[in-house]
């Protein structure tokens, strides 16, 4: 199983360089040498290797080996970075990848079925859990507040509503 590491944006300069937007940016597996899958889709992938990257203030500029010109850069723009789920670090323990969230089933803590998330988006300092079930779309703040817990060996995530939240 392929999950999406981040995504390469605009280049950088002459030289093959390109932006990259890490899901976790100060990841252990963003080093020069590294041998990484790119692609639109995860099952569509093409190796490439990371010949050398800096860190700067708005994040990582990338050189992958054989990417030597700016429009070489500007067909990266947009593709993914994948990796295989069994070769990431385990995630600690107040943390989760983005990727198990999905297919979740979603229940209030009265039992009340609300669907499965479908997609978790970034946004600000919390993420949004995307659920879908029962010709709807709900938008729940992973926060604690009102995620009270995260069963994976249930598939479950169970949900405190409030006034206003599920409506």
């Amino acid at each position: 199983m392929l999950l999406e590491f981040g995504r390469f944006g605009r280049p950088h300069g002459v030289r093959g360089e390109v932006r990259f937007h890490a899901h976790n940016p100060h990841s252990p597996l963003i080093v020069a040498g590294r041998q990484i899958l790119i692609g639109p889709s995860a099952d569509r992938t093409e190796d490439a290797e990371i010949e050398r990257l800096r860190f700067d203030p708005k994040g990582v500029v990338v050189k992958l080996r054989g990417i030597d010109s700016r429009e070489d850069a500007a067909r990266l723009t947009h593709r993914r970075w994948y990796e295989p789920r069994e070769g990431l670090p385990e995630p600690a323990d107040d943390e989760v990848y983005m990727a198990d969230l999905i297919g979740l089933k979603a229940v209030t803590v009265d039992g009340e079925q609300l669907g499965k998330v479908v997609d978790v988006v970034e946004i600000g300092p919390h993420d949004v859990l995307v659920i879908r079930g029962g010709g709807r779309q709900r938008l729940v703040p992973n926060v604690e507040a009102f995620v009270q817990r995260m069963d994976f060996d249930a598939g479950e995530l169970i949900i405190t509503p409030i006034d206003g939240l599920l409506d």
